[in-house]
């Protein structure tokens, strides 16, 4: 049977509710009553507190349990069960320990005033570091990184900080292994007015600057520009700039070699590697085609780094009879291999000979 209370209805007493009660308004329900499943929240199905059972009370909201209460422990729900955690991830239970999932609280766990050692004692339920004493600090400031002075004894070091992002340093670091993690290309930076030198302090001892396998470089800067010297992932060695080879000033003439003694080298001549082989025809006509000056440089170092007075050819003549001994540069201007000329004059020589000797037979 259906009953319904109306406003202004005061129930005293014992009273038993054993059917559908539904109360309109404001109804004083005093004295002990019995219900025995839940009380609803009107129109509204999924919202409700009550008995599911013996011993067992539970508040419902939005179609889910929130709260258990039974004789032997207290049960915070979520609103979603979780797969990892179960649908109970915090409870109360009967030997006044909060478990979350498998992991449990001790009792000692929130009134204890030692600091546990490891996992295990925050977990058993019991165990708690015995050990007792201070633990004292000094040059406490901000960022600065604490180190044990003593046993007992925390110093706050002043050359030693950290910010969250940046370690900072006056003194040395020593690592076994030193590894540098970051995704968008990491820097070490060394800041200071005086040189920073980079070296083994073991003798005899080699040092090694290694990139891993696939196309990596090797690369040396100056004056914030980090590819003046380049070793590439072959092995070879690459300057973008000059090079200066002894005690000498390097050139500002990108390209240019320069060395303070002889350059020895030889180059590639075997026949074995030779085709086509035939000698130079009209040698001595060729040779009275070029001219032999000597000059002054119109200095133009970002062209050249010569100056003063010199002797030599001229390209655009060269390139005429042996156009395999000149090149053009990046830069537009034209360059002669001097030393390939030399098979050329050979050839003249003959021919001038052969000349000569043509004479002193009609003689």
């Amino acid at each position: 049977m259906a009953v319904n209370f109306l406003d202004g209805i005061a129930v005293a007493g014992t009273s038993t509710f054993s059917s559908t009660i539904t109360f309109s308004s404001t109804t004083n329900l005093d004295g002990t009553n019995f219900m025995p499943n839940y009380i609803y929240h009107t129109g509204d199905g999924d919202t409700y507190f009550g008995f599911s059972a013996a011993n067992t009370f539970k508040v419902n909201a939005g179609g889910a349990t929130r709260l258990t209460v039974n004789a032997t422990n207290v049960t915070l729900n979520t609103p979603v069960s979780n797969s990892a955690t179960g649908s109970s991830p915090l409870f109360l239970d009967g030997s006044n320990n909060i478990n979350k999932a498998t992991q449990t609280f001790g009792s000692n766990a929130f009134n204890s005033t030692t600091i546990p050692t490891n996992n295990n004692q925050l977990t058993n339920g019991e165990g708690y570091t015995t050990n007792t004493g201070t633990v004292t600090s000094a040059n406490g400031s901000n960022n600065r990184v604490a180190t044990f002075s003593s046993a007992t004894a925390l110093n706050g070091e002043s050359d030693l900080t950290f910010d969250g992002s940046t370690l900072e340093t006056s003194g040395t670091i020593e690592a076994g292994t030193f590894i540098v993690n970051a995704t968008n290309g990491p820097e070490i930076d060394i800041e200071g007015a005086a040189g920073f030198n980079m070296r083994h302090l073991s003798a005899n001892q080699p040092m090694f600057f290694l990139t891993a396998a696939g196309t990596g470089e090797i690369k040396f800067g100056t004056n914030n520009v980090n590819s003046r010297v380049i070793i590439t992932s072959t092995g070879a060695l690459k300057s973008t700039v000059s090079l200066a080879v002894g005690a000498i000033t390097p050139s500002t003439t990108v390209g240019r070699i320069d060395a303070s003694n002889d350059v020895v080298a030889f180059s590639t001549s075997d026949i074995r590697l030779k085709d086509n082989i035939k000698s130079i025809d009209k040698a001595l006509d060729k040779v009275n085609s070029i001219q032999g000056i000597e000059f002054d440089w119109i200095e133009k170092e970002e062209i050249h780094g010569n100056s003063g007075h010199d002797i030599g050819v001229i390209a655009q003549e060269i390139e005429k009879i042996l156009p395999d001994v000149v090149t053009t540069r990046d830069n537009g201007y034209k360059a002669v291999k001097y030393e390939k000329i030399v098979p050329l004059l050979i050839e003249a020589i003959k021919d001038l000979s052969k000349q000569v000797d043509g004479l002193k037979r009609l003689i």
